[in-house]
């Protein structure tokens, strides 16, 4: 499209708005609500780009998964929903731990994981007591199988923890692919040495994977089978900015504007009071 015909467009359509929700998975909800609030007030992103924790609000903005609390897709309802990753606070006082988002290294966190979904389904909890009282009882769920569940991790083992499949339960995948809206995610190529975008069609469950492998916290992962290593592109470059400017990234290109949620803020750094705090 020529610039004249561009700046016709944008005069009726309005301007073409991208998004960077930037990595950091203590400010994932603050970047959630941000999407959410804008969602509301009918602002419409063409296009959304994202490094590390900042993939999924991208992607519950763009193509949430339909389930039984969100029957119809809605991202309002998915982004409201991140609140109940977090641990209750009743449990998360005593237990400072994100036990429903970080599992246990070794082949028997999935498997533990499914049968704390199975027993939350099969063990009632009265309506009549709340909605926060529900989330405690499940939330104690999860603790107790995440607890129960056997480690393999030593010395040698390449990282401390477990990918579960869980993202497939939040995002509809087909329906990314085939929005009209575009995607980015960044990640390290390891064996180019490189930052480099996943894109809305290249971007499948194993390469979500791939480029959230955070260090020490994941190893390195693969996006196919005979394809190269990756690790988490926000360790390299939280904001996503580098990717975007640096690959000339298609869906970031053609905009009028890009908002950035720069949402790691130097007032996070703070005095830890446990090792829990000083490793986070």
């Amino acid at each position: 499209m020529s610039p004249s015909l561009a700046a016709l467009a944008s005069s009726f359509l309005g301007p073409r708005l991208g998004v960077i929700v930037s990595g950091g998975a203590p400010t994932l909800h603050i970047a959630a609500g941000a999407l959410c609030c804008f969602q509301e007030q009918g602002l419409r992103f063409q296009a959304v780009g994202a490094a590390g924790a900042g993939a999924l609000p991208g992607l519950l903005y763009l193509a949430p998964a339909r389930r039984p609390d969100n029957p119809t897709a809605d991202p309002v309802v998915a982004l409201r929903g991140v609140v109940n990753m977090n641990i209750h606070d009743a449990i998360y006082d005593l237990i400072p731990n994100n036990f429903k988002v970080f599992f246990k290294y070794g082949p028997f966190s999935e498997p533990f994981y499914h049968l704390s979904q199975f027993i939350k389904r099969v063990v009632p909890v009265p309506e009549s007591y709340g909605s926060d009282y529900r989330r405690l009882v499940h939330d104690w769920i999860d603790f107790a199988t995440a607890a129960a569940a056997p480690t393999t991790l030593t010395y040698r083992s390449p990282s401390v923890l477990t990918r579960v499949q869980v993202i497939n339960e939040l995002v509809d995948w087909d329906a990314l692919r085939n929005s009209s809206r575009d995607f980015f995610l960044n990640t390290f190529n390891m064996e180019t040495q490189r930052l480099q975008p996943f894109t809305k069609l290249t971007l499948t469950t194993d390469a979500f994977y791939a480029a959230l492998a955070m260090p020490w916290l994941y190893p390195p992962t693969r996006a196919t089978t005979d394809g190269p290593r990756y690790t988490e592109g926000a360790s390299h470059d939280p904001s996503g900015i580098e990717t975007m400017l640096e690959d000339r990234t298609p869906p970031m290109s053609g905009l009028d504007a890009v908002l950035a949620l720069d949402t790691v803020p130097p007032d996070l750094w703070v005095d830890p009071q446990s090792v829990y705090e000083s490793l986070e």
